[in-house]
């Protein structure tokens, strides 16, 4: 937590703003994720998704 009481006068300005700027960013990250898991249920997406990961485990048994 960012400390509201200083001695120099307009800082608390600064505090809230960093805050406020801080739960945009939040904010915009959430809906990245939430775009993100809209995707994974698109089939198409999935379906390649799976195909990736299959790969992936038979790469690692050849070796």
């Amino acid at each position: 937590m960012l400390i509201t009481i200083s001695p120099k006068k307009g800082t608390s300005i600064m505090v809230k703003n960093r805050r406020k700027t801080a739960r945009r960013k939040a904010a915009r990250k959430n809906k990245l994720r939430r775009g993100r898991q809209q995707q994974r249920q698109d089939p198409k997406l999935a379906k390649r998704r799976k195909n990736k990961k299959r790969m992936k485990a038979k790469k690692l048994r050849r070796r």
